[in-house]
């Protein structure tokens, strides 16, 4: 897992609102002593709903899902 992990640099990072509403959005996140972090703010959504609500879901790109350019 940590090395699908360190190969990415972009995630979907979703989580939900006190009313239960999902909300995904991309993130850059980090993997360091054993802890995942990534940025926000108490201001934008992720951040009030993490806030509220800790739980969430971060996801890689499937293997397969890369553009070509």
């Amino acid at each position: 897992m940590r090395q699908r992990f360190d190969a990415e640099k972009w995630y979907w990072l979703a989580t939900a609102g006190p009313d239960g509403r999902s909300h995904l959005r991309p993130v850059l996140a980090a993997w360091l002593a054993d802890k995942i972090y990534s940025t926000t703010s108490r201001g934008v959504r992720k951040g009030h709903n993490l806030k509220h609500r800790p739980e969430c879901t971060l996801v890689a790109r499937a293997p397969g899902d890369r553009h070509r350019h």
